[in-house]
């Protein structure tokens, strides 16, 4: 199996044709020595325009795509659609060989932006409304052990074809604003409590930015290591996009699909971890208590349910909320669980679901407006879905909270908190901080 360090890019218009001038080739195959991931996506950096993780240790699966075989970057509302569109017509005149297992074949891996409708700042528009990628090589690790997956997109005659050659060591990163200050933030605070207040809305999402300058370029490939290590219930991820990466561990699956079930688990309301057992049991049982969490976790839910009833049948949840307890925070937690007998695409599920009450707010439109006057930056990817998704209905998207863009020497780390009747700024503050804090020391911000 050969690798080719050249990669190719489509335009959404481009793909028009690929019925009858393109054909997407997959072969994949069981590696019989071992790889280290992380050591495979530091090796990509350095010659990449395009690389990507996914890691997820608690259902041993890691994914590390390297360059590009095919994709599409799409704008506006409906990019959900535009991309299913696309891979469904990918993989319908695809041949692809090496069997039928777990994290093989032409994946699709890549993300969407928050709010196609927000005005987009310099640092994200590498990244556009929507991305996906068939990677030109993807590595799987699974039970079975590594599979390596290449991917060629042959033109009529046979030929690979490659129309852009975009070299990393082009590519240049853009340094612009700041973050979000104490007093910006107690304003927006202040303005969602006043909707909540005039009965407008039941929840506001407010996320806020922090900007981190380490003075070297920073090691994304450590911190992944590090996040691997610490954050086990999570999905561990990073976008390169030339010079810039986009990295986190989102606690919060959106939606997975496989075997034709449905899966969503809903996060809403948190606490921080306690610094012995019985502290953290006493803030656990405060949280499961707390009517102002419970309130925000039963508007969340019930949107999540609306959303999924429509798409799937034989939907069950859990009966009660119960504790999802992660490195820093804990948080009420609920599981939804259904059959996908309709066949339907996983992005179905993700346009339908996004964006959740735990990103945006009750009711979202009204939410989505006051975040868009009053949060002051561009989200970017940030609380937007990011994933995979494979030929055979099967992928898995989650949202990309506890997540930051790193660019060079320059990192800006993201985090929320939902605005509520109740709320207070600095409790509110201090919740960002803590979500803030699983990136800030894998970055090595923090000590360990």
């Amino acid at each position: 199996m050969s690798l080719d360090s050249r990669t190719h890019t489509e335009s959404p218009s481009g793909l028009s044709s690929l019925r009858e001038e393109r054909k997407l080739v997959s072969r994949a195959e069981l590696l019989a020595g071992g790889l280290d991931p992380i050591e495979v996506y530091k090796e990509a950096e350095l010659n990449e325009a395009f690389r990507v993780f996914w890691g997820q240790r608690d259902r041993q699966l890691v994914l590390v795509g390297l360059g590009v075989a095919c994709g599409v970057k799409v704008e506006g509302p409906g990019r959900f659609e535009q991309v299913r569109e696309w891979y469904q017509e990918l993989i319908e005149h695809a041949d692809f060989d090496g069997g039928d297992h777990a994290g093989t074949g032409p994946l699709a891996i890549g993300g969407f932006r928050f709010d196609p409708d927000a005005e987009t700042s310099p640092e994200w528009e590498r990244f556009g409304d929507g991305m996906m990628v068939v990677p030109r090589v993807c590595y799987a690790w699974t039970s079975e052990g590594c599979w390596v997956t290449e991917n060629r997109l042959l033109q009529p005659n046979g030929e690979g074809s490659f129309l852009a050659d975009t070299r990393r060591e082009n590519s240049t990163s853009v340094k612009i604003g700041s973050e979000t200050k104490m007093t910006d933030w107690m304003k927006s605070v202040e303005g969602a409590l006043e909707s909540v207040r005039r009965g407008e809305a039941d929840k506001v999402v407010l996320a806020r930015r922090a900007l981190v300058e380490h003075g070297n370029e920073f090691d994304v490939s450590r911190a992944l290591d590090r996040l691997m290590e610490a954050e086990t219930r999570c999905s561990v991820f990073s976008f390169g996009v030339g010079a810039d990466t986009f990295i986190g561990a989102s606690p919060e699956p959106l939606v997975n699909l496989s075997d034709g079930r449905m899966e969503c688990i809903c996060h809403a309301g948190s606490a921080a971890r306690g610094s012995t057992p019985d502290e953290d049991e006493s803030l656990g049982d405060e949280l499961l208590k707390s009517p102002k969490e419970h309130r925000e976790h039963v508007l969340a839910t019930r949107r999540v349910e609306q959303a999924l009833r429509g798409l799937c049948e034989e939907l069950t949840r859990d009966s009660e909320p119960r504790l999802s307890k992660l490195n820093y925070v804990q948080h009420l937690s609920t599981t939804f669980r259904g059959s996908n007998a309709l066949n339907r695409h996983i992005l179905e599920f993700v346009d339908a679901l996004h964006p959740t009450p735990a990103v945006a707010g009750v009711p979202t439109k009204k939410a989505m407006e006051r975040i868009r006057e009053l949060e002051g930056m561009d989200r970017g990817w940030y609380s937007g879905p990011v994933g995979w998704m494979g030929h055979r209905g099967q992928g898995e998207f989650a949202i990309a909270i506890r997540s930051g863009l790193v660019t060079g020497d320059r990192a800006y780390l993201y985090g929320g908190a939902g605005i509520v009747d109740g709320s207070e700024v600095g409790k509110e503050y201090a919740e960002t901080e803590l979500k803030m804090l699983g990136l800030r020391k894998a970055l090595g911000l923090v000590a360990e």
